[in-house]
């Protein structure tokens, strides 16, 4: 029986969710190197780029992971755009498709960190240090509204980092996946890739949304943290043993993103459409 050929926004969510997990699992990675002192810090997107420029291996992994960054913006652009998965024009169907396109904002992100790196004037630091979020921080707060901005994007964070959690342990994701066509172990892998890695990006986004919240409160931009930096926070006020989980749990967080691309369905929209009733 010949292989369905698949079609090309299948080989972009690939690519997309590959090196995004990448990413992740390199800062789960590095987290660990850190606690164990073997890494000065680094555990954050924009310094993981910061630190492989320095490399020409790093560079050429640069170079891929931003093919890849901006595979995942245009596939999640294209599907909020054409509703491969028939959410509709209603209010809810458009608020869903919404947030499909603003859940790659962290992907263009991370793709200025790599594009800035490969043009050699990286503006992160390579050992964690939120340089680039307390500037930014900064000049909001030079506005009169600047303390309630920050605040205000204190709390989406907080609430993003809630959707990360509900989203896990509600199997969210199985709807976007060919989930019921993999065997069995298959699925009980993704499930608890996708539950351990979501609660630790959970975890690490909640923390960071707390000290946005915290400095638009005070007025004062030291607060605010990046992924590195909310790591040391759980190193030295939550415990060793956290740390670990949750830098493994962002390991699984990679690996589950790998795996969503893999198992990406496609044809959602058209099964929807053969099965809906006359």
């Amino acid at each position: 029986m010949p292989r369905t050929r698949k079609p090309f926004v299948a080989y972009l969510a690939l690519w997309g969710c590959v090196s995004t997990g990448a990413v992740y699992v390199l800062i789960g990675v590095i987290a660990l190197l850190s606690f164990f002192r073997l890494k000065d810090g680094g555990a954050d997107e924009g310094s993981l780029m910061a630190f492989l420029q320095h490399y020409a291996a790093g560079r050429v992994l640069i170079g891929f992971l931003l093919l890849g960054m901006c595979s995942f913006i245009f596939w999640r652009f294209r599907d909020a755009f054409l509703d491969p998965q028939g959410y509709g024009r209603s209010a809810r169907g458009i608020a869903r498709r919404a947030i499909l396109a603003l859940s790659s904002l962290a992907d263009i992100l991370i793709a200025w960190y790599a594009l800035q790196a490969l043009r050699g004037h990286s503006i992160a630091a390579a050992n964690g240090q939120p340089r680039p979020q307390r500037a930014a921080a900064g000049a909001l707060l030079k506005a009169t509204w600047g303390d309630r901005l920050l605040m205000t994007l204190g709390i989406i964070t907080l609430l993003v980092a809630a959707g990360q959690v509900v989203y896990a342990f509600s199997k969210g994701y199985r709807a976007r996946m060919r989930f019921n066509d993999l065997p069995r172990w298959k699925q009980r892998s993704i499930d608890w890739l996708a539950w351990t890695g979501h609660a630790a990006r959970g975890v690490i986004v909640g923390i960071m949304g707390w000290f946005f919240f915290k400095a638009g409160h005070s007025r004062d931009v030291r607060h605010v943290v990046n992924t590195d930096k909310a790591f040391d926070f759980i190193g030295d006020h939550l415990g060793g043993a956290l740390f670990i989980a949750v830098a493994l749990g962002t390991v699984c967080f990679g690996i589950f993103f790998a795996a969503f691309g893999r198992y990406y369905d496609t044809g959602k929209r058209q099964a929807s459409i053969v099965n809906r009733p006359a």
